[in-house]
């Protein structure tokens, strides 16, 4: 998506409605897919446990 502009007297000039549009389109672009559920406290644990493990095995 580009923003939209035109030039007028050798100046590029644009809307208040087309910068919303690229603004918009930005956004949605960034967005995930599908929303994702936030983990549950034994999936929290388990990544800690899993983290923890890994910066062990680096020496951290």
């Amino acid at each position: 998506m580009k923003l939209k502009a035109v030039r007028v007297g050798g100046r590029w000039a644009t809307t208040e409605k087309w910068v919303q549009e690229f603004i918009a389109a930005m956004t949605e672009a960034h967005l995930p897919a599908t929303p994702t559920a936030p983990r549950t406290p034994a999936e929290r644990e388990r990544d800690v446990a899993a983290a923890n493990a890994t910066l062990a095995l680096l020496g951290v």
